[in-house]
């Protein structure tokens, strides 16, 4: 075709963008992003800016990053994509309601929670007005909004737009649909995220054992669920098997999602964390050191909490191992990361003053009379006041 046509016409750039499309359903990404910045470059020469093959290929670049959790630089080409979408097409056309909904997606996983919101909540709103309220666009649209409400502590409405959303994908689109799954899922981890275990524990499982027959064992979401059943029953006390879970998730993320995914790297947090629930800390220490440089330069905004929940767990079991100095240094750096994406009042945050006070026990203990009595105090009045809000979640979306 480009032999004949060109490589400019828009019948070779239709055909480009097709084989992109195909690339990335075959799970290609690295040549499936090449063939779209390629083609990206090609409509706005050839077509123009304002052309609507140009703003869907400027889409289509967008969501592919954001399928690989390239949030960041994702963020722009969505960002211009509705833009353009809203001038081109119209507020209420289909492929606009869609890239409102991606762009609120996008900024929910950098952190950006508030900014997330009206996005969220103007993409169920047109998609209710413009398809129906049980249509699959509505649907995600609505599960979306109740993950970010989770996140922002709005939990009584999140539950309610999960249970909601779930009630009509079931209806829709039947048990085994992955759309389903995936919702019922996220209920499970909602639940837990409330500390209602008991209640969070067999809709994990189900979860679970559906993606494994539905999606197959390696599948991304399938890794996903793995790991949230592992935090269940870490949150549960049940260690040893949240342990194989852990590792497992991590095993398979490394594999099939690379060594530099995000759900990697939680993965490989919440492996190290549970070998210091288990008083194997050189271990937990090791695995906690290796991801670190990578972890920083992945999570930042609301996300940075990573980072605070690995100095924490790392603090921890440098404590328990004598290295009280390092310890001390991982502690008070994860502290203000807690507060400043979670919150003074939040459980992880509380868990990390847990964590401070018991390292200057420690310290006052084997150096008495250099007030690390006073300190522990100092930080033990911090837990006080105030009861926790949330529990320590470490699911994967």
């Amino acid at each position: 075709m480009r032999r004949v046509l060109g490589d400019d016409h828009r019948e070779t750039l239709t055909t480009q963008g097709n084989l992109a499309l195909v690339l990335q359903a075959l799970g290609r990404l690295e040549e499936a992003e090449a063939v779209y910045r390629d083609s990206l470059g090609r409509h706005r020469r050839a077509l123009g800016e304002e052309a609507p093959e140009t703003v869907i290929a400027i889409s289509n670049l967008g969501n592919l990053l954001l399928a690989q959790g390239r949030f960041v630089e994702a963020e722009p080409f969505l960002r211009e994509a509705l833009e353009k979408f809203r001038r081109v097409l119209g507020e209420e056309h289909p492929d606009t309601i869609v890239a409102i909904n991606n762009l609120g997606y996008d900024l929910q996983y950098q952190g950006k929670l508030a900014e997330a919101e009206p996005y969220e909540r103007e993409a169920v709103e047109k998609n209710r007005r413009a398809v129906g309220a049980d249509h699959p666009n509505t649907l995600a649209a609505m599960n979306n909004l109740a993950l970010l409400l989770q996140d922002l502590g709005q939990y009584a409405e999140a539950e309610r737009t999960l249970r909601e959303a779930l009630a009509a994908r079931r209806r829709v689109l039947g048990e085994e649909h992955p759309d389903t799954i995936a919702t019922l899922g996220n209920l499970g981890r909602f639940l837990q995220a409330v500390d209602r275990l008991a209640e969070a524990e067999p809709v994990l499982r189900e979860t679970l054992e559906k993606k494994r027959r539905v999606r197959g064992a390696d599948h991304p979401d399938t890794l996903t669920s793995i790991n949230n059943y592992g935090v269940v029953l870490e949150a549960m006390g049940r260690l040893a098997e949240a342990e194989t879970y852990y590792r497992d998730a991590m095993e398979k993320c490394r594999r099939v999602l690379g060594e530099e995914h995000p759900n990697t790297f939680i993965t490989t947090i919440n492996t190290g964390g549970v070998l210091q629930a288990q008083g194997r800390n050189a271990e937990a220490v090791k695995i906690l050191d290796g991801v670190e440089p990578a972890a920083r330069n992945a999570f930042t905004g609301a996300n940075v909490r990573w980072v605070a929940k690995l100095l924490t767990r790392r603090g921890r079991a440098r404590t328990a191992l004598g290295n009280l100095d390092a310890a001390e240094k991982d502690l008070l750096e994860a502290y203000p990361l807690f507060v400043s994406s979670r919150g003074e009042k939040h459980k992880e945050t509380r868990e990390c003053v847990q964590a401070l006070i018991e390292l200057y026990k420690a310290r006052q203990a084997t150096e008495p009379g250099r007030g690390y009595d006073v300190k522990a105090a100092s930080w033990a009045a911090k837990l006080r006041p105030a009861r926790a809000e949330g529990a320590s979640l470490h699911g994967l979306p």
